[in-house]
């Protein structure tokens, strides 16, 4: 497997400390996935490190829909419905790589996507509006 692990940039950070904490640490799991999948053939290791990466996600996403909550941040109940949707999608893919044998190069290429794509854009336009 040729994908190299995919670091922290600081284009990632929102500026909310316990966010960008957060994301940190998401990505942080989503390399050891991949690290675990590219030294383990072992799909029981692979589902328990891609379980570890979902139960975290669903605790990500309730703690920073609380705290936006708590702001009284607008269009939360969008935003809550685009985390069910990853939620959705993240258990797909991980069906289509553990039972129907899909390239698990392009699973954590979907990792990466989903990760950037929702934090640089969708995160930074939910906790944008506090700054106003």
């Amino acid at each position: 497997m040729s994908v190299e692990p995919f670091p922290w940039n600081a284009k990632f950070a929102i500026g909310v400390e316990l966010v960008d904490l957060q994301h940190r640490y998401f990505l942080d799991l989503i390399n050891r996935v991949w690290d675990g999948f590219s030294l383990s053939e072992d799909e029981v290791y692979q589902r328990r490190l891609i379980q570890e990466l979902r139960k975290y996600a669903e605790f990500h996403f309730l703690s920073e829909e609380n705290l936006a909550y708590s702001l009284g941040l607008p269009h939360l109940s969008l935003h809550h419905e685009r985390h069910m949707e990853l939620l959705g999608e993240l258990d797909r893919r991980t069906e289509a790589v553990l039972r129907e044998g899909a390239d698990a190069e392009e699973f954590f290429m979907f990792l990466i996507s989903w990760f950037s794509g929702h934090t640089y854009y969708e995160d930074r336009i939910l906790f944008a509006v506090r700054e106003t």
